[in-house]
């Protein structure tokens, strides 16, 4: 049995030979966790609840491209080679199984509700479209000839509540890092060592950056930065664990005092601090009157949309690992959770040359934005996946 991460057979994992039988129902299951090292921790198969990866070939990147190919199941190169055999009880996850979870549910049925499940294909319908029984619509077709078996599988009953997924190790991943701002009304920022995923405490200009009331979640408050002269870290802080893979961004973001123009640059960074501190990094925020996400300062996502005073708006940003540097970056502004299932985005830019292969700073970056122009942040998080 192989497992093949990518558009790529010569990449993967494998099982030992023969492990795979004929005429018997076997329980297959598979676990990517880019924030491991190393092919076998990065990708494992089990089969029916054990691990049975022995050796792999190639190697598994850290984080996996992005397609809007179609899914096969019970197929290869489009339709090419087909399964002579059964399909039943397919399950798509955005969660981590663990090895308890895999061998609680792989012998009975799922509700469709569990936490992760994004696509869940029982085949009890006996009906076209095929159905997606977990409720978040990927129905799909039969094609070659597939039929519906009289029996299937030999599951029994529900199976009732599953053990919790595996939280995804923070290191390298992006996972855990929250910053809410809850200091107290007028509480300076600078020395502040709140929220999680971080090193010390937050650095900062006493002058212009501060904690006000109230917060934009509804909290007790938010960051406030007023505007001056140009500077590349108004703020910075040092997170626990290195990024070195794909990454989201959630942020509030407002204004609190001002009329934009198209000089306005204010930006949340992503950095390593090798160079320039936040010039040339990953960032998020408004420039030319939009708001604006980019991998790096010489290509950028726009969506007019600007904050203006008195309004809350909730920025979502994707920051793509190629496995070498960040090269793509993807915009949402006010998404839904969409299920936990990455929605498409609002505008993205798929090819840029970014110098940065690790975050380890996040900071703020202002440029020609006058002093009395206040921007609001809040809820700070940054995650590995979009759930």
């Amino acid at each position: 049995i192989d497992f093949n991460p990518m558009n790529d057979a010569n990449v993967g994992v494998h099982t030992s030979p023969g492990t795979l039988q004929t005429d018997t129902w076997m329980h297959i299951a598979v676990v990517y966790d880019g924030t491991k090292t190393g092919n076998l921790e990065r990708a494992k198969i089990y089969l029916d609840g054990v691990q049975a990866s022995t050796g792999s070939f190639g190697v598994i990147p850290a984080s996996l491209p992005s397609t809007t190919a179609p899914l096969f199941l019970g197929a290869w190169g489009n339709g090419g080679y087909n399964l002579q055999g059964q399909l039943d009880e397919v399950r798509l996850w955005n969660v981590k199984l663990t090895p308890e979870g895999i061998q609680a549910g792989m012998n009975c049925e799922l509700t469709g509700s569990e936490e992760g499940l994004v696509a869940y294909y029982n085949f009890n319908s006996g009906a076209d479209p095929v159905e997606d029984a977990s409720g978040d619509g990927h129905a799909g077709t039969r094609e070659g000839g597939a039929t519906y078996a009289a029996a299937g599988a030999p599951v029994s009953g529900a199976c009732g509540q599953l053990p919790p997924p595996e939280p995804v190790d923070t290191g390298g991943g992006g996972g855990g890092i929250e910053e809410s701002f809850e200091y107290g009304n007028g509480a300076q920022l600078h020395g502040q060592d709140g929220g999680s995923g971080f090193v010390g405490p937050w650095s900062a200009d006493t002058g212009r950056v501060q904690v006000v009331a109230p917060g934009l979640d509804g909290s007790a408050s938010a960051l406030e930065v007023d505007g001056g002269p140009n500077v590349d870290q108004l703020i910075v802080r040092q997170l626990e664990s290195p990024i070195e893979t794909t990454f989201y961004v959630s942020l509030l973001v407002g204004r609190s005092a001002g009329i934009i123009d198209m000089d306005d640059f204010i930006v949340l960074w992503f950095d390593d601090l090798s160079s320039a501190g936040g010039v040339n990094a990953p960032s998020l925020g408004t420039k030319t009157a939009r708001m604006m996400a980019r991998a790096s300062n010489n290509g950028e996502s726009f969506i007019p949309y600007t904050p203006i005073v008195g309004t809350i708006h909730h920025v979502v940003a994707k920051y793509t690992h190629n496995g070498q540097v960040f090269n793509r970056s993807d915009l949402w502004i006010n998404p839904s959770h969409n299920g936990g299932v990455e929605p498409t985005p609002d505008m993205y830019n798929p090819s840029q040359s970014s110098q940065n292969s690790v975050v380890t700073h996040i900071g703020i970056r202002t440029h020609s934005l006058d002093p009395g122009k206040r921007y609001l942040f809040d809820a700070l998080k940054i995650g590995s996946s979009w759930s």
